[in-house]
């Protein structure tokens, strides 16, 4: 098994580590207004202390286990608030292990603290802190971000009603020369932001996370943001049009060296196309052109195995059929979506309705990340 000061987030974990201690158990609401009763454990080894989020009758069977040794199987590690957090994700089992020789929970401390004083601590509560800027396809979920970058244009504002209260809030579309991602601002916010479209910000401590399937950032309880004058950064032109160029509703050819996002539509129409959610992520789909098809020429099917589980969107389809048919590129489609990053093997939820795909044209020089999370991986602790 490996060392806690080996854990990388978006990566399966298999540890050794004595608990240390239990937080106060609390309550969140899961998907569908489930409760969850929701506890973190602070764990360490020798070479380091993280937090062990656990979940309903997990947290029972180690609540009597305080002081004890365990091993962690196949678990998962995430970003939570900045910081790496474990989890038992779906296939994670923990044990609990006689190891005599194993640091007790007073070695561990008094290591934990000698490292905290020679590094100064962490301290990502201090906002005075200096950011540690990243690009935007370096952005993680639930991580506090720091980041320069262009606001490139608004959406509608929309409104949401919480506790009888009335939330304006308006999406803008932020970029730099890496990629795009939605920012939402809300009431007050909305107005500044207006007023600084098109321009550079530099923003500090900000916040990453997943909402509707999609990437976002807000500013978050400790966030912000100043308007910096860099005449050399890239133009929000340019950001638009590199975007766009990945959009299969806005192009009518695919492009070499590129991956396209999509989804499967349709799934509840074909038989035993519920089997993609038992797939993991990344699993290699089959796509067929239909030009017989009686509702859409240009239709192209998705087939997992020998079944047909669904289709390519209308609005997505015309450029993935017409590079079908020419052949000329060879085209890859894998379950789940993807940016270059890190190694996934996470399984696809039930509860989208629209199975996200990832097309590309140059698979083998691809990374992958996923932005498809498990419920407990959205939960606030």
């Amino acid at each position: 098994m490996g060392k806690i000061e080996d854990i990388r987030a978006y990566n399966n974990v298999n540890v050794k580590a004595r608990i240390l201690s239990k937080s106060n158990e609390k309550k969140a609401r899961g998907y569908r207004g489930t409760s969850l009763r929701v506890c973190s454990f602070d764990i360490g080894d020798e070479t380091g202390i993280i937090k062990l989020g656990l979940f309903n009758e997990d947290i029972d069977s180690m609540v009597n286990n305080v002081g004890k040794v365990i091993g962690i199987s196949e678990g998962w590690a995430k970003y939570y608030q900045g910081k790496i957090q474990l989890s038992l994700g779906k296939s994670g089992v923990i044990t609990v292990l006689q190891d005599s020789k194993f640091p007790s929970k007073l070695e561990i401390l008094e290591i934990e603290k000698e490292r905290v004083g020679k590094t100064g601590g962490e301290d990502e509560g201090n906002p005075d802190k200096e950011a540690l800027f990243v690009k935007v396809s370096q952005i993680l979920p639930n991580m506090s971000v720091s980041t320069t970058i262009r606001v490139c244009s608004k959406e509608y504002i929309k409104y949401r009603h919480k506790s009888e209260q009335k939330i304006r809030l308006r999406t803008y579309i932020l970029g730099d020369q890496s990629g795009v991602i939605p920012y939402v601002a809300f009431n007050e916010e909305i107005a500044t932001m207006d007023a600084v479209l098109g321009e550079v910000l530099e923003m500090k401590n900000c916040w990453a996370k997943f909402w509707k399937n999609s990437l976002q950032l807000s500013r978050g309880s400790r966030g912000s943001w100043d308007l910096v004058k860099k005449p050399e950064f890239i133009d929000k032109n340019t950001i638009i049009e590199k975007y766009n160029t990945t959009q299969l509703d806005k192009i009518d050819q695919l492009q070499p060296y590129k991956a396209y996002y999509s989804e499967i539509v349709g799934i509840k129409y074909q038989s035993q196309a519920n089997k993609i959610y038992d797939e993991k992520a990344r699993r290699e789909l089959e796509l067929i052109p239909e030009p017989d098809n009686h509702y859409d020429n240009n239709a192209v099917g998705i087939w997992l195995k020998d079944k047909k589980v669904g289709y390519i969107p209308k609005k997505h389809n015309k450029a993935i059929f017409k590079a079908l048919k020419e052949g000329e590129l060879e085209l890859t489609c894998f379950l789940g979506v993807y940016i270059p990053s890190l190694e996934s093997n996470y399984c696809i939820p039930h509860r989208l309705k629209n199975v996200p795909i990832t097309i590309s044209t140059i698979a083998a020089e691809i990374e992958w990340r996923p932005v498809i999370m498990y419920p407990e991986d959205l939960m606030a602790f």
